[in-house]
């Protein structure tokens, strides 16, 4: 009895209770977020005051999820993901879209390791060319997040912009999956020509209706000339598609510019067969992306 009573005594003593818990993952590496921790709504994120968030690497769980191909359409695997390897977040729904990258590529290298596997094509002579990255540069180059409290001026109107969050980005490249699809299918389909024509123009409609609605969710505010400052939604949407296109092309300009900053770098590589220098984008899906390289 005595024995029993000193080994739950010892396992008390140890994390949690178990015996096992000074196994359990630790943090692999910090994490400067690129938006610097701002725009994230109270509640959504712990910051640390080094202003890096610790990065665990995934688990077995983890991994699975990402095998889910329902989980990864929907972001649910993405989010899930990232609340186990980064605790620290609280609500990756409401990510800025600017923080995502990094956020994934220091989950990558926490996992597997900064070394990675990338295949890319020549675009001249179309040879597919493997290669491997080392992550760390790449994630160190990220530029510090845009600084959404300046304000922009154009034709009378001061603009105030916004990072879109996860959520709302998830939602539009799910939409615009689903808008090209039906598009490769009413295409090749064998309707008459009227009613394909029909259907195209209704899937165009559509696909600029999120062109206005990405538009529209990274507008804070529009102060008119008189002071007023308009933050309604609607009226924001209503004068999107009805204001001049240079006025609109502006501003999907300036969305561009600050979405922009914190992407990461793209790749610049060579291509083994006839030796034309190029860059590849950095960009991934994240099926393949969190498979080990090794």
């Amino acid at each position: 009895m005595a024995i029993e009573e000193q080994t739950m005594s010892n396992n008390l003593d140890q994390p949690g209770g178990n015996p096992l818990g000074k196994y359990f993952r630790t943090p692999a590496i910090q994490l400067k977020l690129p938006s610097g921790g701002n725009y994230w709504p109270p509640g959504t994120l712990q910051m640390t005051q080094t202003g890096e968030v610790p990065v665990y690497p995934m688990t077995a769980r983890d991994e699975m999820i990402f095998n889910n191909p329902d989980a990864l359409l929907n972001g649910q695997a993405v989010v899930d993901v990232i609340h186990s390897c980064i605790p620290n977040i609280k609500n990756a729904w409401e990510m800025p879209a600017v923080d995502l990258d990094a956020v994934l590529v220091a989950i990558r290298i926490a996992s597997y390791g900064e070394n990675m596997e990338f295949t890319s094509s020549c675009p001249k002579c179309k040879e597919e060319n493997t290669f491997g990255i080392d992550l760390r540069p790449i994630l160190d180059t990220v530029k510090n997040g845009a600084d959404y409290r300046e304000e922009f001026a154009y034709q009378g109107l001061i603009f105030n912009f916004k990072p879109q969050n996860y959520a709302t980005v998830n939602m539009i490249n799910i939409e615009t999956f689903e808008s090209q699809r039906l598009f490769s299918v009413v295409n090749n389909s064998d309707m008459p020509d009227d009613e394909k024509l029909q259907r195209v123009n209704a899937i165009f409609k559509k696909m600029t209706d999120y062109t206005v609605g990405i538009i529209s969710g990274a507008i804070q505010q529009i102060i008119t000339p008189d002071g007023t400052s308009v933050t309604d939604r609607t009226h924001i949407d209503e004068f999107l598609t009805n204001a001049d296109g240079k006025v609109f092309k502006w501003i999907q300009e300036q969305v561009t510019n600050l979405g922009s900053q914190g992407v990461l770098n793209p790749i610049q590589t060579q291509c083994i067969e006839c030796q034309h220098e190029y860059e590849v984008p950095m960009a991934f899906d994240n099926a393949n992306f969190f498979e080990s390289s090794s």
